[in-house]
């Protein structure tokens, strides 16, 4: 099974090789694969015409036609010498195999990671990662670890034309560009941290390309307080509960409780200026307020303990507690009648029961 191939060539937008032969068996040829490093790639396209072949060694089922050919990506294939295997199978379940040594020869991958950048400081509860990766191949994909531990990945895809013009001849090199964000105080415990950021890019022939990013991160504690009512104060009439909220990896919800029984959630996201001046660096700070509307009527009178849960994304919980007085509520009904009108009929009704024989 004679065997030839062309050297590897850029076609369109692929990084290839060409192979091309002939094949005969005494009883037709059956299939031809192809195998890179014993591993099988494709079926090459047989019946090609070989009139010279058919000359030279006439008498073969099909000879005339014994040509097969077919090309062979090599985007996830790494660059170096392969060892590439033809196998010519026939109609009787024979076979023969042509071994033929190739060197593949790609420009080196290339990444950069624009931010964030390397020991700057952060308070804030999303780490946004930016750069560019290439690979001759081209990105299969980009990975982003924090300490170690893969938080999520990215196809890329991001146009970045100035990368193209100044690392030409890539593929897919006009969108080299990657783009992820993730929640790392979610992930961290209160305190300041020295964490590291890492960014793998994977080409589609399986190289991989890393950078390092180490980053000072300050997850700063949970806040929590409640503005009115305040505690010890009397109650008459329906309240709004407000307050505010501060978590530095940002508020899953607030609920509102009376004497542990869950009333319901506040609406979280009120604008506080002043608490974000007080309390600088908190994502969202500024709109850390809370509010709920509280029913009192079906409280008996006394004192009620009402309670403000917050539970961050981080799943942290902070707890305030305030004690009021409910005071009794009067009701006031109108009646379609004089007071004296009124008066007569009370009256009447004590005569008849101070006549009455028990």
């Amino acid at each position: 099974t004679p065997c030839e191939h062309s050297f590897p060539t850029r076609r369109s937008s692929d990084l290839s090789f060409g192979i091309k032969g002939w094949s005969l068996n005494s009883s037709g040829v059956k299939q031809v694969k192809v195998y890179v490093d014993n591993v099988y790639r494709a079926n090459a396209t047989r019946g090609l015409v070989r009139s010279d072949i058919n000359r030279v060694y006439p008498g073969y089922v099909n000879g005339s036609k014994s040509g097969f050919a077919c090309t062979i990506s090599v985007n996830n294939i790494n660059a170096g010498s392969h060892l590439v295997s033809v196998y010519s199978y026939g109609n009787n379940g024979t076979y023969q195999r042509y071994n033929t040594n190739i060197k593949i020869n790609k420009k080196a991958s290339k990444m950069a990671v624009e931010t964030p950048i390397s020991n700057s400081t952060t308070t804030q509860k999303n780490i946004n990662i930016n750069g560019w990766a290439l690979n001759d191949s081209g990105i299969r994909v980009v990975q982003f670890y924090l300490n170690g531990k893969l938080v999520g990945s990215s196809l890329g895809g991001i146009q970045r034309s100035d990368v193209d013009s100044a690392y030409p001849g890539y593929l897919n090199g006009k969108y080299s560009g990657f783009s992820y964000s993730f929640n790392a105080l979610r992930l961290l415990p209160i305190g300041t941290k020295n964490v590291v950021i890492k960014v793998v890019a994977i080409g589609k022939d399986g190289k991989s390309t890393t950078v390092n990013r180490n980053l000072i991160v300050k997850k700063l504690p949970e806040r929590l307080n409640i503005d009115t009512p305040t505690t010890n104060s009397t109650i008459k009439n329906n309240i709004v509960i407000s307050g505010w909220a501060l978590n530095s990896s940002g508020i899953n919800f607030t609920k509102i409780s009376v004497d542990n029984i869950l009333k319901g959630y506040a609406i979280y996201g009120g604008s506080r200026n002043d608490i974000n001046v007080a309390y600088p660096g908190y994502t969202n700070g500024d709109k850390s307020g809370l509010s709920y509307q509280l029913d009192v009527t079906k409280l008996m009178p006394g004192n009620h303990t009402i309670r403000v849960d917050m539970v961050g994304l981080d799943g942290r919980l902070i707890s305030k507690s305030v004690v009021v007085k409910v005071e009794a509520m009067l009701e006031y009904h109108s009646y379609n009648i004089t007071l004296d009108k009124m008066v007569s009929i009370q009256l009447a009704s004590s005569s008849v029961y101070q006549n009455t024989n028990t």
